[in-house]
């Protein structure tokens, strides 16, 4: 009897033996099984034989992260975060569950986190594969805080914007989202010293970003630096992009450098592109009436008049137009007619100084030079600053043959512009002109 027990005890011990060892054999049947029901999209028996094979060996590495694999398969990522932590807590340098937590944090735009267990990865294992998942989460983070910088800066979110913006600069230098989102926001701003320092380091990173050029052409064409703007405003069209103002702002830029056949080919692209404008139209009037193509002039100053009878300053175009043919009898009713559309817009606004200005000269014009004078004397002393003002008073003074007032109008008229040589053109003809004598 004591023989039999003996026999089932040595029966039990020999099969304990045999289930320890092998168990983690079974464990691992049942990881594959799991395995291969997950990538014939069988969730529910990948469930099932992921769970036993756990039961089996608790510490089954491979049954962790297939299980994570499986718990984010069926979209349940709290579930995968913890199976793929369980799986660094039991192998540090399992690297795929480092790759799968950082993407599953940055899906949900946790780069904080997804950065974290990047750096814990490189760390841990420092490899090849590390360091370029750290690269990677890098870049995207920066993109990603570039981007709602971005928009942040564009709704008005100074202060998030520019934590943003500053934290993309700082994970990735090379980025030029953030240097482009700073240079439109202190444009806007009218901060052109700044602006003009982020269009630059946008240009040094992307040579062929035209939106830094735009930028730098219009900083240059606001302070008539027009040289400077054509340079910028030709690369913008280099790059293919064919915006009607920057057309409009490139022949502008070439009428005050008196390239005036190559100005009408670009004002003409502007109104092709924008018809109704009637700025550009305006524009593409005076280029033709300064290059003496006087009949195409009248024909943009007369559609001008069409489309807006108030248009500022069209008459007096015109009655410029009619003196320089010898029709004086034209002239003479353009005149007219600038003084009631000016007095017209004064009537809207009494301290407009551009109808007040054009007021002033449609006198001149009409013959009236001192009447014309004391209105312009008056814009001066509001608007000192005002260049076309000097221009008007320098006519008035002309007409009346004053020449030192003249002298002294016109060169503050050129002392306001840059690039242009018409007003040394008035000054030089001021010596044809005798003196007054008291």
């Amino acid at each position: 009897m004591i023989d039999f027990i003996g026999k089932i005890v040595v029966l039990f011990i020999a099969l304990a033996f045999v289930v320890v060892l092998q168990t983690p054999k079974i464990s691992t049947w049942f990881n594959n099984q799991g395995n291969d029901a997950y990538e014939q999209q069988h969730y529910d028996k990948a469930l099932s034989y992921l769970t036993t094979a756990l039961r089996l060996s608790p510490d089954s590495v491979e049954a962790h992260f297939n299980l994570a694999a499986l718990h984010e398969a069926m979209k349940k990522e709290d579930a995968a975060i913890s199976e793929y932590e369980k799986v660094i807590r039991l192998d540090k340098k399992y690297f795929q569950a480092y790759r799968a937590l950082v993407e599953i944090k940055a899906a949900r735009n946790n780069f904080e986190e997804a950065m974290s267990f990047a750096d814990k990865a490189q760390d841990r294992i420092h490899s090849v594969d590390t360091q370029a998942l750290v690269k990677n989460i890098s870049d995207r983070y920066a993109a990603e805080s570039a981007r709602k910088g971005a928009e942040a800066m564009s709704d008005g979110k100074v202060m998030q914007g520019t934590t943003l913006l500053n934290k993309a600069i700082e994970l990735n230098p090379e980025l030029t989202l953030p240097y482009q989102a700073f240079a439109i926001y202190y444009f806007k701003k009218g901060d052109q010293a700044k602006t003009g320092t982020y269009a630059k380091k946008v240009i040094a990173l992307d040579p062929k970003n035209w939106l830094a050029y735009q930028l730098l052409g219009d900083i240059s064409f606001s302070q008539q630096e027009f040289v400077s703007a054509v340079g910028y405003y030709k690369q913008v069209l280099d790059l293919d992009q064919s915006e009607a103002n920057v057309y409009n702002n490139l022949g502008i830029s070439l009428m005050n450098l008196e390239r005036l056949e190559q100005a009408r080919r670009y004002l003409s692209k502007a109104i092709a592109l924008q018809p109704d404008n009637i700025l550009f139209r305006y524009n593409l009037a005076s280029v033709c009436r300064d290059g003496q193509h006087f009949d195409e002039a009248i024909k943009f100053y007369r559609h001008i008049l069409a489309m807006q009878p108030d248009y500022p300053n069209v008459h007096n175009d015109l009655a410029d137009i009619y003196l320089h043919q010898g029709q004086v009898e034209l002239a003479a009713k353009e005149s007219a007619a600038e003084i009631k559309s000016s007095s017209r817009r004064l009537e809207k606004d009494p301290g407009d100084i551009e109808a007040l200005n054009d007021l002033a000269y449609a006198y001149v014009r009409s013959g009236d030079p001192a009447k014309g004078k004391t209105i312009v004397e008056k814009v001066i002393a509001t608007a000192p600053g005002y260049r076309e003002a000097y221009l008007t008073l320098g006519a008035a003074c002309k007409k009346q043959e004053d020449i030192d007032c003249a002298r002294q109008a016109f060169t503050k008229a050129r002392d306001l512009s840059k690039e242009t040589n018409f007003i040394d053109r008035e000054l030089m003809s001021l010596r044809d002109i005798p003196r007054q004598t008291n």
